[in-house]
């Protein structure tokens, strides 16, 4: 059974490496996409490193005033590029981060990339975000990852 679980554990970790890897590889060939990888190195604080966000919770990190909030936060704040706009182009960012014991975002990354303006938006609205209610396991608050996919789509 524990080699089941150490199996698995390896394949997520490996393809959380994957991904990663293959986020920096698109973030490597014009000044826009080094200002997105910037964007996306680790917020850590020392105080941080022993705090190991957990896969499994009980009850999941939520923004400050649920889904309903959040959606709205995301309309009023996340500003569509206009090189974007010029150029026509649309898609989906899944962004993954860290939500602390504390509520605070850190370790930012994007998963899934559109384009590189659109990450980059998609990373400076997520670093503006409030402080989270943080996860919990057993009553108490513990950091946990989170996925937020944020669509760039033209009214039709």
């Amino acid at each position: 059974m524990r080699k089941i679980f150490l199996l698995g554990l390896g394949a997520l970790l490996s393809s959380l490496a994957m991904a990663q890897e293959k986020a920096e590889k698109v973030v490597n060939t014009d000044s826009i996409q080094r200002v997105l990888l910037d964007s996306l190195r680790s917020t850590q604080t020392e105080e941080d490193y022993g705090e190991v966000p957990v896969m499994k919770v009980m009850k999941k990190a939520e923004f400050p005033g649920g889904m309903k909030e959040l959606q709205a936060f995301l309309s009023n704040n996340l500003v569509y590029p206009k090189e974007a706009i010029s150029a026509g182009i649309e898609g989906r960012v899944i962004v993954f981060f860290v939500v602390g014991r504390d509520g605070s975002i850190r370790d930012i990354e994007v998963k899934r990339a559109a384009h590189p303006l659109l990450d980059a938006e998609a990373v400076r609205v997520v670093k503006s975000m409030p402080r989270w209610k943080p996860a919990e396991n057993n009553g108490k608050p513990v950091a946990s990852y989170y996925t937020l996919p944020i669509s760039f789509y033209f009214s039709r």
